[in-house]
């Protein structure tokens, strides 16, 4: 049996961590502060590291070892620098087409161009709050769980200790069909790189909404 921690931006774990208790492991997917089931939390106050210490906070309380932390999206920026904070209680890092960013890097150094556009345009006109984009071909655009979030938690960069490299197992999953995307460069740029365990899935960037089956059997291979 092991233990996983999965950290999201603002959607919803809950097909995929039901799949994963199924195949008999523990599962801990919580809200982070002022998204999903705490929103009401918002405001623009909170920041990355108000989501990295959601994160720690739940390793801690919950004495979880010999974790499967897996973060997708901007949930790689808050398991990146959970893992540096609590490295011994991590087994194997999984980014699920999410940022995998260095010392001091912040989501805005790492999203691009068109990226620091739309946040810098959604928070201009929602004091503060970055929405995501709501789409018309967008078939989760009614998700409830897209819900604006403070652009500190987009501009602060992610400090990190060095412990965190010291994981040793590490796995980038890359959803292919998310274009354009700042993550193709990501999973490409690993490629060759022995330290990483690559992997594809064939859905846009929602994998957890899209293709819950696949998205669980990529992460079910972590255990064994």
């Amino acid at each position: 049996m092991a233990s996983y921690l999965l950290v999201h931006g603002a959607w919803c774990w809950a097909d995929v961590a039901r799949r994963l208790r199924q195949a008999g492991h523990d599962v801990f997917a919580p809200d982070l502060t002022g998204l999903g089931a705490r929103a009401h939390l918002a405001g623009q106050h909170i920041n990355l590291s108000t989501h990295i210490q959601d994160v720690v906070a739940v390793l801690s309380a919950e004495r979880l070892e010999d974790v499967i932390l897996v973060g997708h999206s901007y949930g790689g920026m808050v398991v990146t620098g959970a893992a540096s904070r609590e490295a011994a209680r991590i087994r194997t890092l999984v980014y699920l087409d999410a940022f995998l960013p260095t010392d001091g890097q912040a989501l805005w150094d790492l999203a691009g161009e068109p990226g620091r556009t739309a946040m810098l345009d959604t928070a201009r006109r929602q004091g503060g709050m970055v929405s995501r984009p709501k789409r018309d071909y967008d078939p989760f655009r009614a998700e409830t769980r897209f819900v604006t979030q403070s652009i500190a938690c987009f501009v602060e960069g992610v400090q990190l200790t060095g412990a965190e490299a010291g994981i040793a197992n590490r796995t980038y999953i890359w959803a292919s069909r998310y274009d354009p995307s700042p993550f193709g460069p990501i999973y490409r740029s690993l490629q060759g790189n022995p330290a990483w365990r690559l992997a594809t899935i064939d859905t846009g960037h929602n994998t957890m909404l899209e293709n819950p089956a696949e998205t669980a059997r990529l992460l079910l291979q972590e255990a064994s």
